[in-house]
């Protein structure tokens, strides 16, 4: 009875002494797991204290330590992140991750020559680790090494063929060095693997255009347009017009003005000119109502009365266009064409008498008799002939 006694005894002893050399550093990690799940829901004070419970249980758990300067780092607390990975890289030498979170602080504080030295550390323990090359070819561009920043996104896409944010950045390179098509073609590879990512399509829309291709440039402005509107910016119309007048497509560069109209409605300038596309486009009504609110905004301008009037000529609309003429007169008498198409105007009314005066007019004040109709020729040249033969 007392021999099993003491068996039991020893039994006990040893089991009480063995547990936590293969059951407690189990239990640590159980309290790592459930800091990672804390972690992902951003609970990261409930994070720290299963880490520190695991860390109580096991002063070695290079992981642990790890993963709470990972909870620092996504609070922005990059002090006591530092700290966390340095205590981490103490325990485990190997572990390229903390010298890529103290690499990617580094970066975050524009330190950007200390950042590489510590993604070089992580890659050289894991060359295979393409969002180092990103980010360390991202520190190089900041330091303006973008050829450096290139050979690094070459290694990133070699790894990792199909993140489209590696074939972004490096188009932001090649734009920097001014290397327009390059830029594109990376910004296709970036489009194809995300098609709805509005930010790549920006990118390519000024690419494109840096490389004269503007009808691609338009192209890619109408889906932007299309695609998310709300992120569309008043450059990006102002590039559209240009790319639509390149085109002679004056219903796209009267689109791209009524945005343009609509921010700023004072400004005379693209009133005047989506006026002259919508007369292009003989679309006169339109034309003569930008007119008219161009006057209202300066009625001191004589060209602008006589360019609405033109519009009522050309719609046969020829009282209209008599009282436009008129108010070119009015506002700017020694306006040679005006006295000469509101002459043209009374011919059309039958008003011949007037259209005398206003001829002669045109004519005294610098519009020669060869550049007149037949017509208003055959008006006036009785009148004029002989004081040409006087001269």
């Amino acid at each position: 009875m007392k021999q099993q006694t003491l068996k039991s005894i020893f039994i006990f002893i040893s089991v009480a002494y063995t547990t936590p050399l293969w059951g407690q550093k189990n239990i640590a990690r159980e309290w790592y797991y459930k800091a990672e799940t804390e972690i992902l829901f951003s609970n990261y004070t409930a994070a720290h204290e299963y880490l520190d419970k695991a860390l109580a249980i096991n002063k070695n758990f290079a992981e642990a330590f790890f993963l709470k300067g990972k909870t620092y780092f996504l609070q922005k607390k990059y002090d006591l992140a530092k700290q966390q990975f340095e205590i981490s890289i103490q325990k485990n030498p190997q572990s390229y991750e903390s010298y890529a979170y103290l690499g990617t602080i580094f970066f975050e504080q524009q330190s950007y020559e200390e950042a590489i030295i510590f993604f070089n550390k992580a890659l050289a323990i894991n060359p295979q680790y393409a969002v180092v090359y990103n980010y360390r070819a991202e520190a190089f561009k900041e330091l303006g090494l973008t050829r450096q920043a290139i050979l690094d996104y070459n290694k990133a896409i070699a790894l990792e063929p199909k993140e489209a944010i590696l074939y972004f950045g490096r188009a932001k390179c090649k734009m920097s060095l001014q290397d327009y098509q390059g830029a594109v073609q990376d910004l296709d590879q970036a489009i194809a693997l995300e098609p709805k990512n509005s930010l790549f399509i920006q990118y390519r829309t000024e690419a494109r255009f840096l490389s004269g291709d503007f009808i691609a440039t338009a192209q890619d402005i109408d889906q932007l347009i299309a695609q998310n509107p709300e992120i569309v910016e008043k450059y990006h119309y102002k590039l559209n017009l240009f790319c639509k007048i390149y085109q002679k497509d004056y219903q796209g560069a009267i689109q791209a003005l009524n945005y343009l109209i609509k921010e700023d409605s004072t400004q005379i300038e693209l009133l005047l000119e989506r006026a002259k596309y919508h007369f292009l486009l003989r679309d006169f009504f339109h034309a003569a109502q930008d007119y008219v609110r161009a006057i209202f905004l300066n009625p001191d301008n004589a060209q602008n009365y006589y360019d609405c009037a033109l519009v009522y000529k050309e719609a046969k609309e020829f009282e209209k266009a008599y009282q436009y003429f008129t108010s070119a007169i009015i506002t700017d008498s020694s306006h040679a064409q005006s006295w000469y198409e509101r002459g043209l105007i009374q011919l059309k009314l039958k008003r011949k008498k007037e259209a005398r005066k206003d001829l002669l007019q045109a004519y005294r004040k610098g519009i020669t008799l060869e550049k007149m109709q037949p017509e208003a020729q055959a008006l006036i040249r009785k009148e004029i002939l002989p004081v040409q033969k006087h001269k």
